[in-house]
């Protein structure tokens, strides 16, 4: 979330500053996408609710606002931003935010249908298709139909084939479904380590190894990362020590600390099946708790979940 294009120039222009001093809507805008990158969440809303105080209905605050409040895990605080975000921005991306929101509680279906209409019969802007083709593809993997991600993320790829954010939610939807040969073959020439990462677990799915030079890679980069924004690299990381290492205890500190402040999907997940490996379920009860709470459906949470009650 965030607009990618203000964040050259915040790097720049804010350097040194604090919060306080600023005072532009493209600043705040450029900052805020800076602390959510960051991971400073709390600070990033701090300061966006500054520019709403100032501009009312702001669009693109309202919805970094939404979207900040979904990877905390608070989908109803979202929705309220949500709604804020139809006079400037219009109904597909106020319908958009608020189908990110409710798939953490398990309201997914009458979104899909609205989504699939408006794909359908609507003229829409480039980043209204782009969110439009993510939350299908994302409400179509977590209702466990694969073939039906595997397509809307495609489509998204036939977009833009460099999408790396797209490119390892398609991965994950191969390795999910077993497809290890797909993954492997849209990942093997790709250099970014997240993608990296995602090939070598479909190698060493599929062949039970993972070539040195890979895992020297692999190694060097999360060390680096670890060391520089141990934050930033949690979840991965996490990824990294349960599939490529085998060493589940550690994959488990690491995701549950990442839990504590991402709530997404992918991070409850990767915390429970963390757990289970570990065999330490009652270390995520915490987790159990809030995916009671929130009504969270999710097909892989779900047979995660008849694991932990059948042990």
């Amino acid at each position: 979330t965030g607009d990618e294009r203000y964040l050259g120039y915040a790097h720049t222009l804010v350097a040194g500053r604090d919060s306080a001093e600023i005072d532009s809507e493209a600043l705040i805008l450029a900052y805020a996408a800076l602390l959510q990158r960051g991971h400073r969440f709390e600070e990033a809303l701090v300061l966006l609710d500054t520019l709403v105080e100032r501009v009312p209905n702001h669009g693109q605050a309202n919805l970094m606002s939404a979207y900040i409040n979904v990877t905390l895990g608070r989908p109803q605080k979202a929705l309220e931003f949500c709604r804020d975000i139809e006079p400037s921005l219009g109904p597909v991306m106020s319908l958009n935010c608020a189908s990110s929101a409710k798939m953490l509680q398990g309201k997914f279906d009458q979104s899909y249908k609205l989504l699939s209409n408006l794909l359908a019969r609507a003229h829409m802007s480039a980043v209204e298709r782009m969110e439009t083709l993510i939350n299908l593809a994302e409400i179509s993997k977590i209702r466990g139909d694969y073939q039906g991600a595997k397509k809307y993320f495609n489509r998204l790829l036939d977009e833009d084939p460099g999408d790396t954010y797209v490119l390892a939610r398609l991965a994950d939807t191969y390795t999910t479904s077993g497809q290890y040969d797909e993954c492997i073959e849209l990942l093997k020439n790709r250099s970014q380590p997240s993608l990296q990462l995602r090939y070598a677990i479909a190698l060493k799915n599929k062949t039970g190894e993972v070539e040195n030079s890979l895992q020297e890679s692999l190694h060097e980069y999360f060390s680096v990362q670890l060391a520089r924004e141990p934050e930033l690299s949690s979840r991965d990381y996490a990824l990294y020590l349960l599939s490529i290492k085998n060493q589940a205890e550690s994959a488990l500190d690491v995701s549950l600390k990442n839990w504590k402040k991402q709530r997404e999907i992918p991070d409850t997940e990767l915390v429970l099946r963390a757990a289970w490996q570990a065999r330490q379920t009652s270390r995520v009860d915490e987790v159990l708790s809030w995916v009671e709470e929130t009504g969270l459906q999710d097909r892989d949470i779900n047979n995660l979940l008849a694991q932990f009650k059948d042990k």
